[in-house]
């Protein structure tokens, strides 16, 4: 039995439309029957899918519809935040796309983790975390890097290092200024959601234009006139 011919009339039933449909209705229309009959999620149907398809592109062919279609039809929006690493430890406010292509402000809670799902009305907007020139998130951790005096890395000691997230003050060891790198547990991201608190990480870089601390250049005074 051969499939019924698609008509004006056909393609609007299988899209959902009713007969006085504005244009603009047919692209939102299109997608939301696409999240339905998609082969690749739960439920789909590659035959209606195809289906799905054809009706679209014979409506946005008729002269009256907009010329401007998506440029990947197979492709389904994610609704979705993109957000800095502040934004993340902190909380704060950032524009949403959703899945419907809309763009609305919507609150970040404190701690929020890459890839968490916000309820954002019928939408989960998936939470993407970008990578700051100074700071990046790397699941609850924090990574930031900052400037020690070179000799510290040498001989140990006691610092407070400025970092993005203001000074942190810790101790240098010898394991530490080998592996030029701090570990502050607890200072990552905020508990959330079943993540625990994360830890900050500080990368070490060396100062070689710090100054001497006193006590350094009196024990190098000393060593000195020492070995004379």
């Amino acid at each position: 039995m051969s499939a019924p011919e698609l008509t004006t009339e056909r393609a609007r039933a299988l899209l959902g439309l009713s007969p006085d449909a504005a244009p603009q209705d047919v692209i939102g229309a299109f997608r939301a029957a696409v999240k339905q009959s998609h082969p690749d999620l739960t439920g789909g149907d590659a035959g209606r899918f195809r289906e799905i398809l054809d009706a679209y592109r014979l409506l946005q062919a008729l002269p009256r519809l907009p010329t401007v279609i998506p440029a990947a039809p197979n492709a389904i929006l994610e609704a979705h935040v993109e957000i800095d690493p502040k934004t993340a430890i902190f909380g704060g406010e950032a524009e949403a796309v959703l899945a419907d292509g809309a763009r609305l402000r919507i609150r970040i809670p404190a701690g929020a983790r890459h890839g968490e799902r916000l309820t954002v009305g019928p939408d989960k907007v998936a939470v993407r975390i970008s990578a700051g020139a100074d700071m990046q998130v790397r699941g609850s951790d924090i990574w930031v890097t900052a400037e020690v005096a070179a000799f510290l890395l040498q001989d140990g000691g006691r610092a407070t290092l400025q970092t993005p997230l203001g000074p942190k003050a810790l101790w240098i060891s010898g394991k530490v200024a080998e592996r030029r790198l701090a570990r502050l547990a607890g200072e990552g991201l905020p508990a959330r959601g079943g993540h625990p608190q994360g830890s900050l990480f500080i990368r070490l870089a060396p100062d070689t234009g710090a100054p001497e601390s006193p006590a350094r250049a009196k024990l190098r005074e000393f060593a000195a006139a020492w070995a004379a």
